[in-house]
């Protein structure tokens, strides 16, 4: 009869009805999680700029500090030279020749006293001269472990900028 197939066309309708219901429920769903993801991806990406830009400050103190330890050397070199060039020009006479030609105790002392001078001069020199070396080998290290963990972030924010893109497609 026309009314069961009326009743049938309507329970299809219904029920269709109730099908798109249920697909524009999940679209919703779908939708509210790519925005969540999206959020914690944008975030993500902030983050990694952030500890980029941190990275690359941190690069360039060292690099300066290197630097400086660099201009340091070069002086301590200079003055070693010089002062091996006053010692070759000098020739042989030994600490134990000025100590010998002293016209008295006082004067024995005094000239005691310079030559300690000149020696713990010299060693304090060369021990500055090898920390100086040493503070170079270090920071030049810690340059090059936070080269590699600016690439390793860049590499990071790339990813997560793709990330983003992909999402906001």
């Amino acid at each position: 009869s026309k009314l069961e197939n009326i009743n049938k066309d309507l329970k299809k309708i219904e029920k269709k009805l109730e099908q798109s219901k249920n697909q524009q429920k999940e679209a919703k769903n779908e939708l509210v999680e790519l925005d969540r993801q999206l959020q914690q991806a944008n975030s993500q990406l902030d983050r990694a700029k952030s500890e980029l830009a941190t990275c690359n400050q941190k690069l360039e103190r060292v690099k300066e500090e290197l630097n400086k330890a660099e201009e340091e050397l070069t002086e301590h070199n200079l003055t070693l030279e010089e002062r091996i060039r006053v010692m070759y020009k000098n020739g042989a006479v030994g600490y134990l020749e000025v100590l010998l030609e002293s016209k008295s105790f006082a004067d024995f002392i005094s000239r005691f006293d310079a030559i300690r001078t000149i020696v713990e001069y010299d060693l304090n020199l060369l021990t500055s001269l090898t920390e100086k070396k040493e503070e170079i080998e270090t920071k030049k290290e810690e340059i090059h472990k936070e080269q590699q963990r600016a690439l390793t972030l860049k590499n990071q924010l790339e990813s997560k900028a793709n990330e983003v893109k992909n999402l906001q497609v």
